[in-house]
């Protein structure tokens, strides 16, 4: 069966089922029942080898003055296909100096078993820009680690990634997708006469993908995908079919200032990445 995960008006994960290729679905059904604002980013919710769904969860406390910044990370897991849902037995939050915390948790099975889940945030010890904050669990998601800055440098928005499979040439790597402000592209600066300021002040492009070939110690094959000045990218989708990667992200800022105007999706083919 075929899930399709919403959004209900209080941001709580709804789900849907499907036997027919979503052309007709069920009556929706809450993952979660408490009535905050819970974030489940696109392209989030990932199968386990052995059946488990995990869906990666920010739950937001509404505040007197509306959504408050900082996040509760955790996941849902479910072992029946999604009929029923339960929480990880750990949970974490925390509020940076700045006044953020971890949002838009993502999560991928690694190669030897473990799971691998990161947050964005705007903190990285007191330095301008920010990093992916990294945890892991070895149970299958019921237990994480306390989470820690990783490699990726980034401002305050999220990765995506996936793992290529098994009838793909590579098959087995990891494909990551994000803002890179590691310096290795350019960036924009505030005093940019053709930066107009997207995606709610913050330098979101440009956007970058990278690969590795073990469990995401190291990256290579770094790729410059979109580093338009006026312009931010975010909430990568990915999806591969033959030798080519799909992308759908969010590619606004010109007309409105904001980034989720506009809707982009490209095929690029391995080989390119791979610089093959």
């Amino acid at each position: 069966q075929k899930i399709n995960i919403g959004q209900g008006l209080a941001c709580t994960p709804i789900l849907r089922f499907s036997d027919d290729e979503m052309e007709t679905v069920s009556e929706p059904v809450m993952a979660i029942r408490t009535q905050e604002y819970h974030v489940c980013n696109n392209d989030r919710v990932i199968q386990l080898k052995s059946g488990r769904l995990v869906m990666p969860i920010s739950q937001h406390r509404m505040g007197a003055h509306g959504i408050c910044n900082p996040g509760m990370i955790f996941c849902l897991l479910s072992d029946d296909d999604g009929l029923t849902w339960a929480e990880s037995k750990s949970s974490y939050y925390r509020c940076f100096p700045d006044g953020h915390g971890w949002q838009e948790p993502g999560v991928i099975e690694l190669q030897d078993g473990r799971l691998w889940l990161w947050a964005r945030t705007g903190w990285n010890g007191g330095e301008r820009c920010g990093r992916q904050w990294e945890s892991f669990s070895d149970d299958n998601g019921s237990t994480w680690s306390e989470p820690q800055p990783s490699q990726f440098v980034s401002p305050y928005s999220p990765l995506s990634m996936k793992r290529i499979p098994s009838e793909h040439p590579h098959a087995g790597d990891l494909l990551a997708v994000w803002n890179d402000h590691s310096g290795r592209f350019p960036t924009p600066s505030y005093g940019d006469p053709k930066w107009k300021g997207p995606s709610w002040g913050i330098h979101r492009t440009p956007l970058a993908c990278a690969i590795s070939h073990g469990n995401g110690s190291t990256w290579h094959h770094h790729f410059l995908l979109e580093d338009a000045p006026d312009h931010g990218f975010c909430y990568t989708a990915i999806h591969f079919v033959d030798d080519a990667v799909l992308l759908a992200y969010c590619a606004g800022g010109v007309t409105t200032g904001t980034v989720l105007d506009r809707i982009r999706m490209r095929r690029i083919p391995l080989a390119q990445i791979y610089g093959e």
